[in-house]
């Protein structure tokens, strides 16, 4: 692999990781104002998952 296909790739898995954590935010408050508590905590781990990815994404540069 050529640094452009590497960073394309790094670019591809950061813009899926963003975009994950915004749906599950955005799923997780619509849920939880619809009173579904249980599916509105399975989404916000998966929020807080997301987050993490992005971290570690980062962080690994």
């Amino acid at each position: 692999m050529t640094n452009n296909e590497i960073a394309a790739t790094g670019s591809r898995t950061r813009a899926l990781l963003w975009t994950g954590l915004v749906l599950s935010i955005l799923t997780n408050a619509t849920v939880q104002a619809m009173g579904l508590t249980v599916v509105g905590i399975a989404f916000g781990v998966l929020a807080l998952l997301f987050g993490g990815g992005i971290v570690v994404h980062h962080r690994r540069g």
